[in-house]
């Protein structure tokens, strides 16, 4: 056992006589690791550089993506087909699935997109006097039907459920 005790007796007195460990040694021992690192580079000859990473939020960095792209003309649309469009969607709701059907040549979110992006706030322009004539009709129908039960006398809460029950059977009729 007393051999034992003197090998560890030795081996921290060994250890004790190093100095302890400041923050100027281990930067000149971190030095020392960045030599051996870069010699061991020199010799393989291939050097691996870190890329700072690109940020896609700034404009400055993507100077393509602020040039407009052109839409291809298999995609432009024709006046004739906005007005099937808009009259469509006036009949059948925006319903585009069923919509798209009428232009097999055009998927159904470029459809949807020409409504929502440059047909919704262009009624009058694009349809003209049909627009107005079958914006009317539908007023007039509308206003019928709300006469009709006005008319009759009946409790305010029947009048009520009339109301939507009619309008329900006529959305029903126009899919």
């Amino acid at each position: 056992m007393s051999n034992y005790e003197d090998e560890v007796q030795q081996v921290i007195k060994t250890n004790s006589h190093e100095p302890p460990q400041t923050r100027s040694i281990s930067k000149k021992e971190r030095g020392d690791a960045q030599r051996v690192v870069q010699k061991i580079n020199k010799q393989n000859r291939i050097v691996k550089k870190k890329m700072k990473r690109k940020r896609l939020y700034s404009k400055a960095k993507r100077p393509g993506m602020r040039r407009r792209t052109r839409i291809p003309a298999s995609e432009s649309f024709t006046p004739n087909e906005d007005r099937l469009i808009l009259s469509s969607v006036l009949k059948l709701g925006p319903k585009f699935k069923v919509i798209s059907t009428y232009f097999p040549q055009k998927s159904l979110s470029t459809v949807k997109n020409r409504y929502y992006k440059f047909l919704r706030y262009r009624w009058t322009q694009i349809m003209g006097k049909d627009y107005d004539t079958l914006y009317k009709e539908s007023l007039i129908q509308s206003s019928q039907g709300e006469e009709i039960i006005e008319t009759v006398q009946l409790f305010p809460e029947f009048k009520d459920i009339l109301k939507n029950m009619i309008s329900n059977i006529k959305s029903l009729i126009l899919q």
